[in-house]
């Protein structure tokens, strides 16, 4: 399976950032699907593997491979029908 790296464009809209749940000290995750870091408002790389993007997010201890969609849904209050 091949990894891809993944970096949405932000158009000419605003992006809206909120906090990532679980991780709301550490991560921030856009609108666009974007992840950046709180502390240091850099970028995160996210990975596409099939269809999928993920990303990987630390929460000091120890690291976990998530879903980016996941993330958007979770933090922007999107339920799945």
């Amino acid at each position: 399976m091949k990894t891809e790296w993944f970096y949405p464009s932000a158009g000419s809209r605003p992006e809206q950032w909120r906090r990532v749940v679980g991780l709301e000290d550490r991560y921030e995750v856009s609108d666009l699907g974007r992840v950046r870091s709180i502390r240091t408002r850099q970028l995160r790389k996210l990975m596409r593997i099939g269809r999928r993007h993920l990303v990987a997010l630390s929460n000091g201890r120890t690291a976990k491979v998530r879903r980016v969609d996941v993330l958007v849904r979770e933090a922007f209050g999107i339920h799945r029908g």
